[in-house]
């Protein structure tokens, strides 16, 4: 038998030395990107196909459709208020963690 002389794949440590800054920051994104991608396929554990509840929207937000149509509101509007709403949350809770310091 003879082994041709191949070049060994260089291990992570030495291939994460030699990457630009730039490589660093794209390959962290990603893998943030594929973590936030796999925590967002389930809820409390559950994906949408196999769950106990049966059912197929399960990482879907929930929409009263009904509620929308009494009140005159579109979707984007209704994803607007939602997205106010938490910003004043948020603000609320930044001062009152000022208010302890």
């Amino acid at each position: 038998l003879h082994h041709t002389a191949r070049q060994q794949p260089k291990a992570p440590r030495a291939m994460q030395r030699e990457e630009t800054e730039e490589e660093r920051r794209a390959r962290r994104l990603a893998k943030k990107a594929a973590k936030e991608a796999r925590k967002a396929e389930t809820v409390a554990g559950y994906s949408n196909s196999t769950n106990p509840f049966n059912d197929p929207n399960l990482n879907e937000q929930f929409v009263w459709g009904k509620k929308q149509t009494r009140d005159g509101t579109t979707e984007q509007e209704a994803r607007a208020t939602a997205k106010r709403r938490r910003h004043e949350v948020a603000a609320e809770l930044q001062k009152v963690k000022e208010s302890r310091e």
